[in-house]
């Protein structure tokens, strides 16, 4: 494809074929049928389109790609809050720093992954989100009705609360001093 003069960004069996305009994008996914049905492949018909990025959006590996923005994927945000509702669970016999040490790597990883995208916003409301689950998993345990008073933001990070927003702001080139 390459060779054919085709731009290809690929992870493993996944690809898409960059066009400058829609007749190029249909010559592409004519090549790419035709090496594909070379090899002895076929591709996926319900996951294969052609996009106009200027004007629709598209996920891959995780992202959604939308005109020059990139961020993470609904679906990506739905299996990081199931992964972390079980550690975060109001009812479990564990301190709340085993539950900040075990909900830590989690964040780290899913943020260290998407932090490449404009992701300032959903990592603001994932923090948000992972606090307010923290505060009820405390709020059960001790003083009901007054969760926000005694444990701000402050506290957990006094605790070691891994906040994804951090990883925003320095993957960010324009808060580095980067030249534009």
């Amino acid at each position: 494809m390459t060779a054919q003069g085709y731009t290809l960004v690929r992870y493993a069996d996944d690809f898409v074929v960059l066009c400058r305009s829609q007749a190029a994008a249909e010559a592409a996914l004519t090549a790419v049928r035709h090496v594909l049905a070379e090899l002895g492949l076929a591709l996926s018909e319900e996951k294969t389109r052609v996009v106009d990025v200027q004007s629709g959006m598209f996920t891959f590996l995780g992202y959604t790609f939308r005109q020059a923005w990139r961020f993470p994927s609904d679906r990506a945000l739905r299996r990081l809050r199931a992964k972390l509702r079980p550690l975060t669970r109001r009812q479990q016999p564990r301190a709340v720093q085993a539950v900040v040490a075990a909900v830590n790597p989690v964040l780290r990883g899913w943020g260290q992954y998407f932090r490449h995208g404009h992701c300032l916003k959903a990592f603001d409301r994932l923090d948000g989100w992972v606090r307010m689950r923290l505060r009820s998993f405390l709020w059960k345990r001790k003083a009901r009705g007054r969760a926000h008073h005694l444990w701000p933001n402050a506290y957990w990070a006094s605790l070691g609360l891994f906040a994804l927003v951090t990883l925003a702001r320095s993957a960010d080139p324009l808060r580095r001093g980067a030249a534009v």
